[in-house]
Order: C-alpha cells, then structure tokens, then sequence
C-alpha cells in the first residue's frame, strides 16, 4: 500500500483534532480562479458543477486550484509524508520494545475491535498487557505525529481542513493527483 493512502486517515484527523472548520476568507479565495471568485459565487458553486465535484467546497476541478497552492498542497504533502514515515517506523520499534512482533499487535489490535471475537481465549494475559503498553506508545506517537503535519500544513500557509478538502478532491481526480506527484517529486 503506497504511502499517500496510508496518511489520509491520520490527516483527516486533523481538521477534527483541532476542531477546524472552515477556510478563512483569504484561504477561499487563494483556491477560487480570478474568474469565480467568492464574491460572484458566495457558495463557492460553479455553473455546471457535477455532483462529484460538489463533495469539495471551493475546489470543483484541477483547473479551480491555483498553481500556488497546489505548490503549498505538495509541499505540505510531502513534509506530512515524512513525518508519517517517521511516526510509522517509532510504532513498529515501541511495539517491538514491548516484546510483540508488527504481526502480534496487528492481530492483537483486530481481536479487540472484533466482538466475535474473545481476546482472553485467544491471547495470553503477557500478550495482552504487552498489547495495552504497546497501545499507549503508539497513541502518543500518533499524537505527535499529527500536531506535527498540522504545524506542517500551517508552516506552508493552509489551514488543516482546507488542506484536507484538497486531498479529497485530489483524489477523486486522477489528473490532480498525478499533478499533486509532480509537483512532490519536483521538490
């Protein structure tokens, strides 16, 4: 699984963490081209938006994002890339520091979300509390992690939902995601 997938839910998590919910002004218009701006279209719906567009306020189609933030977009992006790979491999050294192999605490972590599933019959009470400690490392590291991409995210001038609602529309389009790539790779 590649990495843009494995840190959207971590991302996501972030507009809701910090409770932000909607772009400011400046940051509504910085998306919008000079040719529907806010004012004209206080809703930020353009004439012939489709329903696929509609799921992204202020972002109907790659051509709407102007090429200065999409450049602050792929920085962030990659920046927050890095500090999920970071944040990824301190999970898998604390859950090995806690005696469990990447497997063990994969399978322990599905047992207690299953409630078919009896953790007590199938895992010692050692597993268990390895789990648990494991558990509070990797929280704590998640944590970090996303005060980490938010500050990130803000260094490069966007706010973390607006940040988010761009991911969204990025991908569910294919050209802007590919657009998104070129540009993290160019940097």
């Amino acid at each position: 699984m590649s990495m843009k997938f494995l840190i959207v839910p971590l991302l996501l998590g972030i507009a809701i963490a910090t409770g932000a919910c909607e772009p400011s002004a400046e940051e509504d218009t910085a998306l919008i081209t000079p040719e529907t701006t806010s004012a004209e279209n206080p809703e930020n719906e353009s004439v012939g938006e489709t329903p696929e567009t509609q799921s992204v306020p202020g972002v109907q189609s790659q051509n709407d994002i102007r090429p200065e933030v999409l450049d602050k977009f792929a920085k962030a992006m990659s920046k927050s890339q890095q500090i999920q790979q970071k944040a990824e491999a301190k999970t898998w050294e604390a859950v090995e520091n806690e005696g469990l192999s990447e497997e063990q605490f994969v399978n322990l972590n599905l047992a207690l979300q299953d409630p078919t599933i009896d953790p007590a019959s199938e895992f010692t009470e050692e597993e268990n509390q390895k789990f648990q400690q494991a558990s509070a490392q990797v929280a704590k590291i998640q944590q970090e992690a996303r005060e980490n991409m938010e500050q990130a995210i803000e260094d490069e001038g966007l706010n973390p939902q607006y940040f988010n609602e761009i991911m969204i529309r990025v991908q569910q389009d294919p050209a802007l995601m590919q657009e998104v790539q070129d540009r993290i790779a160019s940097n």
